[in-house]
């Protein structure tokens, strides 16, 4: 449907909704959610309600990325000559004389080449209606005062005729630009808009706002809430986490379990996803968790006496040797546990031993047996912890060996 969608988000499918601020602190919503695919847009859902945190919080919509476009009660719209890069002061007090620019959010938006719009809204009006979207788990992309939005529509739009909103305004645009805002006494048809889209042109706003998250706003300055700001940081890194999460959670349990050989080259992947999710707190005290437990498992190892490639299969294999075919061995444990311990507490080892368990058919072999160890050079010293031995069956012992 759409040729012009060459720079894509992360997300697929994105939600465009028009906030209404109607007298007497009413607020109403609209919403139209699309989906790109291959080089094809669909329409797949709209509706409107009432705006309200219960509303809000039940639509299954919060879950794509929303672009927001506002207007009615209590927002400014003024067409001026002026430069995009004048000063936001200098801005309020042209289009509103005597107003305290510190109370105000500004968005300036080209109108043709020597004007623009100058939009406003109090920074207490706007931040609660963002704080409520965000409360209510929608991901913020984007906040627009006005239908400015529309220019990204406008491919869609069979005619060039002005478009009513439902803020009650006639909106002209010329040249993909909003060139002229009315008011008007008309409200927007239920009739369809778009060419072969059954999408009422009430819901036109909505429509071209979810659009400009693939299309984006040539030239809009948008307001600087840093409630946006961070919103929209934060959809970010989410999209990036979505795409990439199952490497990264591989690469987290591979550093988890990997042996000193890999480290360094983990440990780099590591730092690179530290700062990635620099800005993501829950993703970095996971990544640090996972750094103490390589740093506990490195101390173990310098502790047990193996660092060095092979050094237990050395000692097993010196052992398995050295024994005669009257000694079969049931069990050996490398740095056996001393103590078991409790839940988030490290366990205690016997460092630089060995317990071997088996059973003998007579005490001669046993003993011929120990004094073979004792003469190794690698083993500093040979105890027997337990030896018995039932009647008509083979002795079971148990011995430790100090390397």
């Amino acid at each position: 449907m759409n040729s012009l969608l060459e720079n894509i988000a992360f997300s697929k499918t994105a939600s465009g909704m028009e906030i209404i601020l109607h007298a007497k602190e009413q607020v109403s919503f609209n919403y139209c959610t699309i989906r790109y695919k291959k080089e094809k847009v669909d329409i797949t859902g709209y509706s409107k309600n009432i705006f309200s945190s219960d509303v809000l919080s039940v639509l299954k919509e919060k879950k794509n990325p929303l672009i927001v476009s506002i207007d009615g009660h209590g927002i400014l719209h003024k067409k001026l000559r002026i430069s995009l890069d004048s000063p936001v002061g200098y801005l309020t007090e042209t289009a509103f004389p005597g107003s305290n620019p510190d109370e105000f959010y500004v968005q300036i938006t080209p109108a043709s080449e020597h004007e623009c719009w100058v939009s406003l809204i109090r920074k207490e009006l706007a931040d609660k209606i963002i704080q409520s979207l965000l409360d209510a788990g929608w991901l913020l992309h984007t906040f627009y005062l006005g239908p400015f939005s529309l220019s990204a529509a406008m491919p869609f739009i069979a005619n060039n005729e002005p478009i009513i909103t439902n803020t009650a305004k006639q909106v002209s645009i010329r040249n993909n630009l909003v060139f002229e805002i009315q008011r008007t006494d008309a409200l927007p048809s239920e009739n369809p808009i778009i060419p072969n889209e059954p999408l009422p042109a009430s819901f036109l706003v909505s429509f071209a706002s979810a659009l400009s998250y693939f299309t984006g706003l040539h030239g809009v300055q948008t307001i600087s809430s840093p409630l946006v700001v961070n919103a929209a940081k934060e959809l970010h890194y989410r999209n990036i986490f979505h795409k990439t999460g199952v490497v990264a959670l591989a690469a987290c349990m591979l550093l988890t379990f990997s042996n000193m050989f890999l480290f360094t080259k983990l440990n780099s992947q590591n730092n690179e996803l530290t700062l990635l999710v620099s800005n993501h707190s829950k993703k970095l005290l996971q990544i640090e968790s996972l750094e103490q437990q390589l740093n506990l498992k490195k101390a173990l190892v310098e502790k047990s006496g193996l660092k060095g490639r092979g050094k237990a299969a050395f000692y097993t294999d010196r052992i398995a040797a050295s024994l005669p075919e009257q000694i079969t061995l049931t069990g050996i444990a490398v740095n056996p546990i001393v103590k078991k311990s409790k839940e988030d507490e490290i366990p205690e080892f016997s460092y630089r031993t060995l317990l071997i368990k088996g059973q003998v058919s007579q005490s001669l072999f046993f003993n011929d047996w120990l004094h073979l160890l004792k003469k190794m050079n690698w083993i500093n010293d040979v105890s027997i912890l337990d030896y018995k031995q039932q009647t008509g069956l083979p002795a079971e012992f148990e011995i430790l060996l100090q390397i």
